[in-house]
């Protein structure tokens, strides 16, 4: 979604189906690798598991859930989510407006509001 903002292109849509298998992928590494604990490698929470959540966490701003089909990955973010709260939902605030102002859209429809807010 920055990348319009930085570069003054346009979103390149053609692409999204292979930045979702790259994700998909990079998704069950990412459990497979990593989630042997609770958390990333250790039953404790860390800074990579918050860095990593909130990274995870903005993809939902453009109405793409990371977490479908991976039930491991689902927990783990609701582990960590849960263990910072109510510090995460207050940093998370100008990502939550993102998100309900992008509800109701297909990610296709939101990279076209995001071309348009950013033209």
């Amino acid at each position: 979604m920055l990348e319009p903002l930085i570069t003054g292109n346009k979103v390149n849509k053609e692409a999204l189906p292979q930045a979702h298998d790259e994700l998909e992928k990079m998704v069950t590494r990412f459990e497979s690798y990593y989630l042997k604990n609770n958390f990333i490698n250790s039953n404790c929470i860390s800074i990579a598991d918050i860095m990593a959540v909130c990274e995870f966490s903005h993809l939902k701003s453009i109405c793409h859930d990371v977490t479908e089909g991976h039930p491991k990955f689902a927990a783990w973010i609701k582990a960590v989510t849960d263990a910072l709260q109510p510090h995460y939902d207050e940093a998370m605030v100008r990502i939550y407006k993102i998100q309900r102002a992008f509800e109701g859209h297909s990610e296709r429809e939101n990279f076209n509001l995001v071309d348009e807010l950013y033209a």
